[in-house]
């Protein structure tokens, strides 16, 4: 484990939604898949790795560079599938349940970054009786630009008015990775289940959630 754990000072935990909270990117994966094969289009395991954390407009152009409508397939996906009823109960992952009580204990705050919209994403959070825990909920919606970019962990650190440097976040994907380092916390990645993820930019690598609370003092 790198020398800068565990944590001292640490002011707040921010955890990334889809793929730390809740195995939804599993689920979308699925659809996202079936959906390019319906459209001609056969994705590899390293493709579906890649869109991980991305909005699928931004997928299809890092995964299909060449592809000339993939404006208009993300549109119709989105119309299609992408909003088709989730049951967060069976995709959560109840070790937060462990976590959050201890966190709290330890004084810290708790918050959310997410690329997901502001209703899906509280709608998770309150369905699995955790909403009350955070104490800021930020979703793509509510900035100019989704992750890799750091706006949505940047409007987090605000709300929560604490500063980035003592702040854990916890994240799956490469583009979160990034999205956290660039505002400037420290980052803990939580191993995807079926794809091999680069997470080679954060500073330590999770098995599961309750590992959080031996990074911290």
């Amino acid at each position: 484990m790198p020398s800068l754990f565990p944590l001292n000072n640490l002011q707040a935990v921010i955890f990334d939604c889809d793929g730390v909270l809740f195995d939804t990117e599993s689920v979308y994966l699925q659809k996202k898949e079936a959906y390019l094969k319906e459209n001609g289009i056969i994705p590899t395991d390293d493709e579906l790795a890649s869109m991980i954390g991305f909005a699928f407009p931004q997928a299809l152009k890092l995964c299909y560079p060449d592809l000339k409508n993939s404006d208009e397939l993300a549109k119709a996906y989105y119309a299609q599938c992408h909003y088709e009823l989730i049951d967060y109960k069976q995709i959560f992952d109840t070790d937060i349940l462990k976590v959050l009580p201890g966190l709290k204990a330890k004084g810290l705050k708790i918050g959310c970054a997410s690329n997901s919209n502001t209703q899906r994403l509280r709608k998770a959070l309150d369905e699995n009786g955790i909403l009350n825990y955070f104490d800021a909920v930020i979703s793509m919606e509510m900035v100019s630009k989704g992750k890799p970019d750091p706006a949505v962990y940047q409007l987090a650190l605000k709300e929560l008015d604490v500063d980035a440097q003592k702040c854990l976040a916890l994240e799956d994907s490469a583009a979160g990775i990034k999205a956290a380092k660039r505002a400037g916390c420290v980052v803990a990645a939580k191993k995807h289940p079926r794809f091999k993820i680069n997470q080679s930019g954060s500073d330590v690598v999770i098995d599961g959630l309750c590992e959080i609370m031996n990074l911290i003092v």
